[in-house]
This record gives structure tokens, sequence and C-alpha cells, in this order.
């Protein structure tokens, strides 16, 4: 073989080979394999009915060392459910901050939505070029109403890293894990595969015991929280009693000093009761002095007679030593319509009646104003059917009532 075709084959084998070694040099990557369901679903409700709901996503409770890693997981997990159309309405509160004794639950009554999701990243590593990245998550989906469990679930999820290898042929460039992102997308996409079909799978043991005990605590606080209720509602209705019995004790002390006026009232009206002027009736909470009209005014006058004012300034004098009774005047008519007078009905004239009344037991009684009220009935308060003339005279009155306590 002559030298140049020497030189031309091993020049030809030459770039074959490094043909051949820079095609079996690549960029190696990592994938994730397609979500199935969290790796412990734990409690979901035998039919989902949830999907026209109001749903808030709150913040997950988070590590220490990883920080801003419970609000990300919560805006992962809404974005996955708006994306897969879980529910109609999922709203972002993984913004809100609670102090105190505030709740995601009290803010969720308040602001109307039907079920709430909560959680915890219990576990959160940063990966590298050598170490998977992992992330495990805890999510809960609770009703508002009922503050009953109803999802309960727990997702993990690794990236791993792919490493460089460097063979004679064959040359793998390395990849770095994949991002936490990535992995709470992951599990997000898992807790959507849950809400929208996926049956429980059986807890692990541990796992059972702790859904036990968060349901045991559930249940214990909404205990507490209906004992918290009663007891307030208790101490509310004992208040309320006891400004009852406090206002039964006054209105008793009032009856009884109402009693002793009367009394008071009957002795001095003595004379005018036997000649039956006037007629004194006396109930549990007043008392009724009737005044006969016609001992009070002529016919169709509101003008008061002589004689009765005698009747009146005595009976204000006692009427005057229980000054927190409330004194009303009330002025009555029988049927008949009145003419010729300087009332146009017999409204009117009762009106003005009651308020002659009034005035003298203010102004010559000495009787503070702010006790007396006065009111005219016409003939629409009969105490008898006005079917005879002598009914129709005992229609025709002015009636003084004393009542407990003035009014306010």
């Amino acid at each position: 073989m002559k030298p140049r075709s020497i030189t031309q084959t091993i020049v030809r084998y030459a770039l074959i080979t490094v043909a051949f070694l820079i095609g079996c040099s690549y960029q190696r990557h990592v994938t994730l394999p397609l979500p199935d369901l969290p790796e412990g679903v734990h409690a979901i409700p035998k039919e989902n009915i949830y999907g026209s709901s109001r749903v808030a996503v709150f913040a997950f409770a988070e590590p220490s060392y990883a920080l801003g890693t419970g609000r990300l997981a919560a805006q992962t997990i809404r974005h996955a459910l708006l994306k897969e159309g879980v529910f109609s309405d999922v709203v972002d509160e993984s913004q809100r901050v609670f102090f105190g004794t505030a709740n995601p639950m009290d803010l969720a009554r308040s602001e109307a939505y039907d079920l709430i999701i909560t959680g915890e990243v219990l576990y959160h590593f940063d990966g590298s070029a050598l170490q998977a990245s992992r992330v495990t998550e805890r999510i809960r989906v609770r009703h508002v109403a009922t503050k009953r469990l109803l999802w309960h679930a727990t997702a993990a999820s690794a990236g791993r890293a792919a490493p460089s290898f460097d063979y004679i042929l064959v040359k793998g460039m390395g990849c770095p894990a994949l991002p936490t992102s990535a992995l709470l997308q992951r599990n997000a996409e898992k807790f959507c595969n849950m809400l929208l079909r996926q049956p429980p799978q059986a807890a692990p043991a541990e796992e059972s015991r702790e859904l036990l005990l968060i349901s045991q605590q559930t249940a214990v606080e909404g205990l507490q929280e209906k004992i918290n209720d009663l007891l307030a509602h208790n101490d509310l209705l004992e208040k309320q009693l006891w400004e009852e019995i406090q206002k039964s004790e006054e209105l008793l002390k009032k009856v009884d000093d109402l009693s002793a006026q009367s009394n008071q009232m009957e002795q001095q009206l003595k004379e005018e009761i036997q000649r039956g002027e006037i007629r004194l009736k006396r109930y549990t909470t007043k008392t009724i002095v009737n005044l006969d009209n016609s001992i009070c005014f002529d016919s169709g006058s509101a003008k008061l007679k002589r004689g009765v004012k005698k009747s009146l300034f005595k009976l204000s004098k006692t009427l005057k030593e229980f000054p927190d009774n409330h004194i009303q005047i009330e002025g009555h008519t029988d049927d008949i319509p009145i003419f010729g007078y300087d009332f146009s009905s017999n409204w009117e004239l009762s009106s003005a009646r009651a308020l002659a009344v009034l005035q003298f037991l203010s102004e010559k009684g000495d009787i503070d104003s702010e006790r007396l009220s006065a009111v005219g009935y016409g003939k629409n308060s009969p105490i008898v059917p006005n079917d005879s003339p002598e009914h129709r005279r005992m229609n025709r009155r002015v009636e003084i009532v004393v009542l407990p306590g003035k009014t306010d």
C-alpha cells in the first residue's frame, strides 16, 4: 500500500473515532414519574359533593429551617386546584397572619367559606448535584359549618440528582436534583387526584394513630367550644335573670307603695266614695280613681265644677307623697254626638276634660308635670254598653289612673 493511502486511511479512522466519541457524550436529565395518589390517604368523604364550594387555602405550617415554604406550598396547591377545576372558587388566604386566639376557622366563618385547606410542610430539603431533593407535606380539608375533617393525606416526593459518568466511549453529563418547587407541584397534583376521584388507602399504623389523635383533638376542640358557648350563654342568662329579679323586686316595692297610696286615697275620699261620686278600683299594678262626670263638668263643657276641685285637691295630697308613680288622666264620653257646643266631637270634649283635670293637679295640686299625661278616648272605651240613660251616665267619666314608676 502506498504511503499516501495509508495516511488517508488513518485520518479517516481518526475522524470516525472522534465523531463516535462526540456522539456518545450527552446531557443527562431527571424526570418525575406521573403523579398518582398521595402516599398516605387517610380520610376522604364517601362522596365528593363539594365541587361548587367556596374554598380558602391558608399557609401551611413550616419547619423553622425552611421559612416561606408553608406559604409557597399553599399557593402551589391553590394553583393546582384551579387548574384542575376541583372547586368552583379557591381563594388564596396564605398571606393571613393570626394573633392570639384567632384562627382560620373563625375567619372562614366570617368570610362565609364552605371549606378550608390547611396543612404542614413536614420535611423540606433542597438537593444538589449529589443529593436528592425531598419534600413531604400533609394536607387537611375541613368543612367550616360542621368542623368535620373531610380529607386528610400525606404526600412525599423526591427528585434525585443525575451524576456525571465518563467511560471510554460514552460520557454522561450530570444534572442537579430537581428544585423543591417542582416537588411541591407534584405533591399538589397528587392531592388533586385524591380530591377529584381516588379512594382512600390504608394508612400506616403511626399515621393512623396520628389521624385518630387529630380526630379526637378536633372533637375535643368542638366540644370545648360548645361548652364555652354554653357557659357564655349561661352567664348571659344569669345576668338577665338577675336583672329581672331586680326589676321584680323594684316592681314589688312599687306595687306595695301603690297599695299604700290606694289606702290613703280611700281614706281621704271616703265621703265622696260613700256618696257614689267617686269610685276607686284597685288592680295589681294600677289604681283607677273614677270621677263621675256629673260632679266634674256641665253638659258639653270642659270647665271643672267648684265641688270637684275640693276632691281633686285632697287627692293631690296623697299623689304627692309617692313621687315615683305616674298619673294618667283619661277622658270618656257616651255615644251621643254633641251639637251646639264649643267642641265638634266627643273626642275633642273628652280630651279637653282630661286636660282640665291635668292642669288642676299640676297647678293647684302642685304635682310634677313630668308625672302627668292626658288622653281623650271619646266614646271608644265604655265600661258598660251605651244602651240606657243610666249606662250612658256611667260612661261619661274622667279616670285618674295611677301607675307605678315614672314614664321615660
